[in-house]
């Protein structure tokens, strides 16, 4: 059994430098990931002024990276009554919150590539080499089909037709 001596500070800060470390892995901004760590890890609105000073960054890394995870979808501006200061909150359910990460890294990352192999498919020239290309990207491209039919399904609520899906297009790929 591990023995409980972190404070709540401190583990939240391993949190938000664990994030920041694996936004850099995924290939996004570490800022991006450590200022949405500490708005879902805190569970609370936050200033702009506060995460500068939680987090050592300045105001203009703050702004960029607040606009980006709005962007995203993954964090809220917050405007109270009487107040001139505007406050960021993270979405707090764990699902959504994955729902919407998935969908965004689909739209730049998945979407994109699936496109490009479907446009070169298409478009290579007759003849055995174009037929050799062809028969090298069919098999990817049967399995970035049905990615995506399951990622759609998945981001729909039908967890049910994703995992079908999984195991019907994808398992009989990877037996090839």
């Amino acid at each position: 059994m591990t023995e409980r001596s972190l404070t709540v500070r401190q583990a939240e800060d391993r949190f938000i430098l664990h994030c920041g470390e694996m936004a850099q892995a995924w290939g996004i901004n570490k800022t991006m990931g450590q200022v949405h760590a500490l708005l879902f890890v805190t569970g609370r609105e936050w200033s702009a002024e506060e995460i500068m000073a939680r987090l050592h960054i300045s105001r203009g890394n703050v702004s960029v990276t607040l606009r980006n995870l709005i962007d995203w979808g993954l964090v809220r501006r917050i405007h109270k009554p009487g107040e001139r200061r505007e406050y960021f909150a993270s979405i707090a359910d764990v699902n959504r919150l994955f729902r919407v990460i998935l969908a965004e890294r689909k739209r730049r990352e998945f979407d994109p590539t699936l496109h490009e192999v479907e446009t070169l498919y298409q478009a290579v020239s007759d003849g055995a080499e174009g037929e050799a290309f062809r028969e090298r990207l069919a098999d990817l491209r049967h399995l970035l089909r049905a990615l995506d039919l399951a990622f759609t399904s998945f981001l729909e609520g039908d967890l049910e037709n994703a995992m079908s899906l999984l195991k019907e297009e994808i398992a009989p790929v990877s037996s090839r």
